[in-house]
């Protein structure tokens, strides 16, 4: 009998260490009721590796993405190039007419409407603008020597031979040109003098065809 009781005893000791050792492993693995999983996933982001013509870009999130460095934190400053200074518009509103840019003036002698060396050089040198420009307009004007019609005459014929000019030197392009004369009005400069009569003896060229003559 004694010795039936102490294989029991023996028996339910072995159970009782056996149930310990399932507490114990079911206690390591359990898990805390406070913690939860992440609210929100950190926000995608376009990250470069490697640089020049051999860089690669490619999607990470988080702690994955490489560190940014100072120098990839660095601002640039944006330089701000300044539009280049386009030529003076020639204001014609009181005939409602469409305003042109001025480009050139070119003087004449007295009583003539023949260009010399210095037009013909500085007609020359603004050849590649005109016959680029969609059209041009050529203004003539005299001083105020002489009766109007004659001075209005001259003046549509100094324009006329600056147009001619053109053609000689560019016989491969056809200008679109309008011609304007104005012998009695729109001087630059004031007639009292030999100077100012002088500069008032001119064709003005100006980019951009008058709409009334335009094709």
């Amino acid at each position: 009998m004694n010795r039936m009781l102490c294989l029991s005893s023996a028996r339910v000791g072995a159970l009782l260490a056996m149930l310990a050792l399932v507490a114990c492993g079911t206690s390591s693995q359990h898990v805390d009721p406070t913690a939860r999983e992440p609210a929100y996933l950190p926000a995608l982001r376009v990250v470069q590796q490697g640089h020049g013509t051999a860089a690669q870009f490619q999607l990470c999130r988080g702690t994955a993405c490489p560190t940014p460095t100072p120098k990839s934190r660095m601002k640039v400053p944006v330089q701000r190039i300044p539009a280049q200074d386009a030529p003076a518009p020639l204001a014609r509103a009181q005939n409602g007419r469409q305003p042109t840019a001025s480009l050139l003036s070119l003087q004449f002698p007295f009583a003539s409407a023949r260009l010399d060396a210095t037009a013909r050089t500085a007609l020359r040198d603004v050849l590649p603008r005109l016959t680029a420009a969609p059209g041009i307009t050529l203004v003539g004007h005299t001083d105020h020597t002489g009766p109007a019609a004659a001075n209005e005459r001259l003046a549509r014929a100094r324009a006329e031979a600056v147009l001619q000019a053109l053609r000689s030197l560019a016989p491969g392009h056809a200008f679109q040109a309008h011609i304007d004369a104005r012998g009695t009005c729109c001087f630059a400069a004031s007639n009292d003098t030999p100077a100012g009569r002088a500069r008032n003896r001119r064709v003005e060229i100006h980019l951009g065809l008058d709409p009334e003559d335009a094709p």
